[in-house]
């Protein structure tokens, strides 16, 4: 084998194992209709025992449709955390309703998980304007320890 195609060969490999690396962020957005009884469900993988992460709620609002004086009240969201053991811990915390160009707010920085694996997050907006479309999460590896 000549050297100019065992290096093409290698780096052919590096390329493709490269390619392999987890991505640093996930994100999903459920759209108001398919939340299943008012509820918003999401996994997040949390299973980097080296990493810490920052978690982000978004929305947005129908731009066809007055969004009325309550786009402007913020909404109570109830939130359960189910750790991989099935422990349930919860909360509520607040967030700003947006506008038709959406609005991302910071929920949680510096995860790091009490245990790794695949955590469930359930959210429960209330006080949600007419017009809202959905709830989002964008989860972002912050970096290592």
């Amino acid at each position: 084998m000549n050297i100019s195609r065992a290096l093409a060969i290698l780096l052919a490999a590096v390329a493709v194992l490269s390619s392999c690396s987890r991505p640093l962020s996930y994100e999903v957005f459920v759209r108001q209709s398919d939340a299943s009884d008012g509820d918003y469900h999401f996994e997040l993988d949390l299973s980097d025992s080296t990493g810490f992460y920052d978690l982000y709620f978004y929305t947005r609002v129908d731009r066809s449709r007055n969004p009325g004086p309550e786009s402007r009240t913020p909404m109570k969201l109830d939130i359960w955390w189910e750790s991989p053991s099935h422990m349930v811990y919860d909360e509520t915390v607040y967030m700003d309703a947006g506008d038709f160009r959406g609005v991302r707010q910071i929920y949680r920085s510096g995860i790091v998980p009490a245990e790794y694996g695949i955590w469930k997050l359930c959210v429960r907006p209330s006080s949600v304007p007419v017009s809202f479309r959905g709830l989002g999460i964008i989860l972002e590896q912050n970096g290592t320890r």
